[in-house]
């Protein structure tokens, strides 16, 4: 970003465009204006606890980002995940920095930690084990 030396009251923006198009660099652009604007109206603020996303870029993020709006499924996330699991064990779930993990392998593992977890004294039905001394092995 620089001030124009035509007019100190302009900002201008240089952005790449192979990383950027025109609107997310308005966008950006948009964060440090509305900080300085706060900035040079208040000073005295702490500016650290207020937004720099304007009413039109929180709608934007929270509505067009998010993409269409869909029914939730009515089973939980774990009861999908086990569909699948069944359905296709040996495709690959994930992949990370070169190592890849099947959907049986991800669906073993998270069976070992629950019942690890159950073991140790952990219940379903609450967010802490059952005892404080309970110990959570595995």
């Amino acid at each position: 970003m620089s001030v124009s030396e035509d007019d100190p009251r302009v900002l201008r923006l240089r952005y790449r465009t192979d990383v950027l198009d025109g609107a997310a660099a308005a966008r950006i652009g948009g964060y440090h204006l509305r900080a300085l604007e706060r900035i040079a109206t208040a000073p005295e603020e702490h500016h650290e606890r207020r937004t720099l996303l304007s009413a039109e870029e929180i709608r934007f993020q929270t509505e067009d980002l998010a993409g269409p709006v869909r029914p939730l499924p009515d089973r939980r996330f774990h009861e999908l995940f086990e569909e699948r699991a069944r359905e296709r064990p040996d495709a690959v779930a994930t992949e990370h920095r070169g190592t890849r993990w099947t959907y049986r392998e991800l669906n073993e593992r998270a069976n070992r930690v629950a019942r690890a977890l159950l073991a140790g004294g952990w219940s379903p039905r609450t967010s802490s084990p059952s005892s404080p001394d309970a110990p959570c092995t595995g």
